[in-house]
């Protein structure tokens, strides 16, 4: 199972099965970091 998807291939995934898995990247979820970072401060 690869979780490490372009986020084309996750949009094409859910409109092609309804649902996908994927790992968090700094592609798709940019702002994590800093949310982590403002959490643990």
């Amino acid at each position: 199972m690869r979780t490490a998807i372009e986020p084309d291939r996750f949009e094409a995934q859910v409109a092609e099965l309804g649902a996908c898995f994927g790992a968090q990247t700094a592609e798709i979820v940019p702002a994590d970091r800093m949310l982590y970072a403002l959490r643990d401060a």
